[in-house]
């Protein structure tokens, strides 16, 4: 299995920029310092430093599931040097040397340069961060196209370094086992001992002689051969005491056990489809033994999913009750009522809600404005389609869009919002980035 796993990786079709065209390539082909384009939702083959994006900004978005078990989309940039590359004649061109470190396992560690050369000048350098690195096993998201020249390739990716040997597993019953099969190896080697032993005394007892039917040798001298081959025959003799036909019938059954455990349907996704697979078989006997379940607080077991509830603004509070919003009866607080017209100073908070933030938006299926505060609009009938790196960045703008006021994207330097149809842009000043 992990023979055919890793042909399946290195036989993986890649696109790598060779004599000024881009060709199919097997990802084993791949060396470094090589160009190589990969196309959205597409996996890195090996780490690539991002030299040139779709993006009119320099930047794409990537997921690294598969490498920290994180969801949230993350930012890379193309280095303040390689900006103005926009055509594949452009990197074909391009002069430049990238020095940087080792390989390590660390994924957020990255450092380096790049000296790029224009004309007959001499080099331009910028520095290199983790922001430029691609790294293998991630995955390109809300952006069409990058390219990227190959930094570490095979065992000298960070994901290879991550990838440790993990140690044989042993179950409760096989521990058990190797305890009994010591034990027996033990009173094998102890009777192949005194056997051996008593043969020799038995045959130097002068009443022997007279047992003519036992077939005693008349030179009764013992040599080191004759000693081998005596405790060879009693091996031959006393090896069923070691249950062999148990550990084949054991590992036919744990054999068994994980293709019935592919077949049953109760352990079947019912959303995909897609049936529950036996990495190893030798612990199937453990899953019955299971008391208790640990995981930690990153939510990798749960569906991290957030809906705007409600917010108080200048001390009215307003609830989002089935996509629209609503005001709580001043009387009675279990009550609410639609909301028909929005107060000045709640397009205010929710205009502040649609622009301080990092969300992405994407062209989808374009619907009617909406008319009135109170219409429900659904987000599959949205027009954009937003991405976001945290999901509660991402539940409070599309809750925006909901109630009228849309952010459009970040076009050309600039922040668009649509508040009730009508059109708006603000400059975004700095950024100030979620860091733990």
């Amino acid at each position: 299995r992990r023979h055919r796993e890793d042909n399946k990786v290195n036989n993986a079709p890649s696109r790598v920029l060779r004599e000024g065209v881009v060709k199919d390539l097997r990802t084993r082909d791949i060396v470094v310092g090589d160009i190589v384009e990969i196309a959205s939702n597409e996996q890195f083959p090996c780490d690539l430093l991002l030299l040139m994006s779709s993006d009119s900004e320099g930047k794409c978005s990537v997921t690294t599931a598969n490498l920290d078990g994180e969801t949230n989309l993350k930012t890379f940039f193309c280095p303040s040097e390689t900006c103005y590359l926009t055509t594949i004649d452009d990197l074909w061109k391009l002069r430049a040397v990238i020095e940087c470190q080792l390989p390590h396992a660390n994924l957020y560690d990255f450092k380096g340069r790049v000296e790029v050369y224009r004309g007959d000048g001499g080099p331009i350098k910028a520095s290199l961060s983790t922001e430029n690195l691609l790294p293998r096993g991630a995955r390109l998201k809300n952006t069409s196209t990058v390219y990227g020249v190959a930094i570490y390739t095979g065992e000298e990716t960070k994901m290879a370094l991550n990838s440790k040997m993990t140690g044989n597993k042993f179950s409760t019953v096989e521990k058990s086992m190797n305890h009994f099969l010591v034990f027996f190896l033990v009173l094998l080697v102890l009777e192949i001992v005194v056997c051996t032993v008593l043969k020799y005394e038995v045959y130097d007892d002068d009443t022997m002689s007279d047992m003519w039917y036992l077939g005693v040798p008349d030179n009764t001298t013992s040599t080191t051969s004759d000693v081998i081959q005596d405790s060879s025959s009693f091996l031959v003799i006393f090896n069923y005491i070691i249950p062999i036909s148990l550990y084949v019938t054991l590992e036919m059954q744990k054999f068994l056990g994980a293709m019935f455990i592919g077949w049953d349907d109760d352990l079947m996704c019912k959303n995909t489809g897609e049936r529950c697979k036996c990495n190893t078989s030798d612990l199937n006997e453990e899953l019955g033994q299971v008391q208790y379940l640990f995981t930690d607080k990153t939510g990798t077991l749960t569906e991290n999913c957030m809906n705007f509830r409600q917010c108080s603004v200048d001390g009215v509070k307003y609830v989002d009750v089935g996509g629209c919003i609503h005001t709580f009866d001043e009387d009675d607080n279990s009550r609410t009522f639609p909301l028909h017209t929005c107060p000045a100073n709640l397009v205010t908070f929710l205009q502040t809600l649609a622009l301080c933030h990092t969300v992405e938006a994407s062209p989808k299926i374009k619907a009617a404005e909406p008319q009135t505060v109170e219409e429900d609009i659904e987000l599959s009938n949205l027009w954009l389609e937003y991405q976001a790196s945290s999901p509660d960045e991402k539940a409070l703008v599309e809750a925006c869009a909901r109630y009228g006021v849309v952010f459009e994207g970040y076009i050309k330097g600039e922040l668009r919002l649509s508040v009730k149809g009508h059109t708006k842009t603000f400059t975004r000043l700095q950024v100030l980035e979620f860091d733990s």
